[in-house]
């Protein structure tokens, strides 16, 4: 056997590599996993990708530290994949606070029991006021929600979530 031929262990029959071949021949369309699940992740957040995208990649990797960016990534497109697919809305001017309310609800019946996702939506919010893309300031008010939480909390049997 020479050093080019390769034998799978389950089959007897042996593979030749050749070294004037390149390499295995890749699909046009073909997406690594981390682009497969960035673009489950962020594909349905329609309008707001964009600006999902131009975060993540400039402002995201400066706040955080890297093992957190995909925790950050996921919150940020959990939250606008509710909005644009629940509550319908396409412009930044209609996600107030009682949107953000909503969502805290919305995550507490799927049984979610961590709300970390909103200081990396605060942070969000916080980027798209100070650039000069959203005047409204920040929907995310922390005593409110902390408070929503709360009761959210006490209502449920165990103390950790509610399921209304």
């Amino acid at each position: 056997m020479s050093t080019n031929d390769v034998v799978h262990p389950l089959s007897s029959p042996t593979l030749k590599t050749d070294p004037e071949r390149p390499g295995p021949v890749v699909r046009e369309d073909y997406r690594d996993g981390e682009a497969q699940k960035n673009e489950f992740i962020l594909g349905a957040t329609g309008c707001f990708r964009n600006m999902i995208q131009e975060y993540l990649a400039n402002v995201a990797p400066t706040v955080y530290k890297k093992k957190d960016l995909t925790t950050v990534r996921s919150s940020i497109g959990m939250f606008f994949r509710f909005v644009v697919n629940d509550l319908h809305i396409d412009d930044l001017d209609h996600i107030r606070t009682s949107t953000i309310t909503r969502y805290i609800r919305y995550r507490s019946r799927l049984g979610y029991i961590s709300f970390n996702f909103l200081g990396h939506l605060s942070s969000f919010f916080v980027w798209l006021t100070t650039t000069g893309r959203s005047d409204r300031g920040n929907p995310v008010v922390r005593r409110l929600h902390r408070d929503t939480i709360a009761a959210l909390k006490s209502s449920s049997p165990d103390g950790s979530h509610t399921i209304n």
